[in-house]
């Protein structure tokens, strides 16, 4: 299975959130273990190398979430 995009982890993201308060890292593992990645997927890092590709879209799916919360309130 391919990594999600980041609009595919909006909707997990936000029911996890939820649910109690996560760090970046148990959050990102949760999804991980949610969408039955590889480990080979789950070290995958993006170009620059800086981070692992789930992490980063797991991030953009929360900053979204997070901006869009407060175009709302």
């Amino acid at each position: 299975m391919p990594i999600p995009t980041y609009d595919a982890l909006m909707l997990p993201v936000l029911k996890l959130s939820a649910q109690k308060v996560w760090t970046m890292r148990d959050l990102t593992v949760q999804i991980a273990d949610q969408f039955k990645l590889t480990r080979a997927e789950r070290i995958m890092r993006i170009p620059s190398g800086k981070i692992t590709l789930i992490a980063d879209r797991v991030h953009w799916a929360k900053t979204y979430l997070t901006l869009q919360l407060h175009f709302v309130s």
